[in-house]
C-alpha cells in the first residue's frame, strides 16, 4: 500500500474520535459561556457567535475531504488544536514533514512581523 493511501485510511480511522474528543471540549467550554454571572441576553449571543465561529473549525466539520486534500485538511486539524503532532507517529514523513514546514513559516512569518513593528 502506498503511503497516500495508507495515509487516507488512518485519517478515516480516527477523523471521528478527533472530532468527537474536539467536540467534548468545545462543549465543556460552551457550559462555562452559560454559567458567566452575566445577563442571559449577553450568555446567549455570546454562545451563538462561538457555536457559529465553530462551525468553521475542522474540529466539528470538515466539507470536502479527499486524498487530494488530504494534508491540508491533516494542517487544519492540526492549527486548530484539534490534533496534536504525536498524533501524527504513523502517517507518512510526507505529512509530517508538509506540517512542520508550513507551521515554520508561519512562525517564521510571525517573528518578522513582530521584528518590524
Amino acid at each position: 500500500m502506498d503511503s497516500k493511501e495508507k495515509d487516507w485510511k488512518l485519517y478515516k480511522k480516527n477523523i471521528g474520535a478527533w472530532q468527537e474528543r474536539y467536540i467534548d471540549k468545545i462543549l465543556e467550554e460552551y457550559k462555562e459561556i452559560i454559567d458567566r454571572k452575566e445577563v442571559a441576553s449577553k450568555r446567549f449571543w455570546n454562545l451563538y457567535h462561538r457555536i457559529k465561529d465553530d462551525l468553521e473549525n475542522p474540529g466539528v466539520l470538515i466539507a470536502s475531504a479527499s486524498r487530494n486534500n488530504l494534508k491540508d485538511i491533516i494542517l487544519s486539524l492540526y492549527s486548530h488544536n484539534v490534533i496534536t503532532f504525536e498524533e501524527l507517529n504513523d502517517f507518512s514523513d510526507e505529512i509530517k514533514d508538509y506540517i512542520k514546514l508550513v507551521m515554520n513559516i508561519k512562525w517564521f512569518k510571525y517573528l518578522f512581523k513582530a521584528a518590524c513593528q
